[in-house]
């Protein structure tokens, strides 16, 4: 498994924001998300965001489980085709 580079991942984020917003909703948004009402929504859009993730990944782990055993069937029937 490969790391993660947050620094990069934090450089793609502020950077799509900064091109997709003026500095003045920049402003706001900062201002909102540091009130209690803010701090709060982020709370609840974080454990959202992490159970639809990991709902994904398992899905995705799941799928990838699914075409190893596929493909181990099928690699096991080459095997015996050329072993003839």
């Amino acid at each position: 498994i490969h790391s993660v580079d947050t620094g990069e991942a934090a450089r793609i984020y502020a950077s799509e924001i900064s091109a997709g917003l003026p500095p003045e909703e920049i402003k706001s948004a900062t201002e909102f998300y540091r009130s209690p009402e803010g701090r709060r929504l982020m709370e609840v859009v974080g454990v959202a965001t992490s159970k639809s993730n990991q709902f994904i990944l398992d899905r995705m782990g799941e799928a990838a489980l699914a075409a190893r055993d596929v493909l181990t069937v099928e690699l096991q029937d080459i095997s015996a085709e050329m072993a003839e």
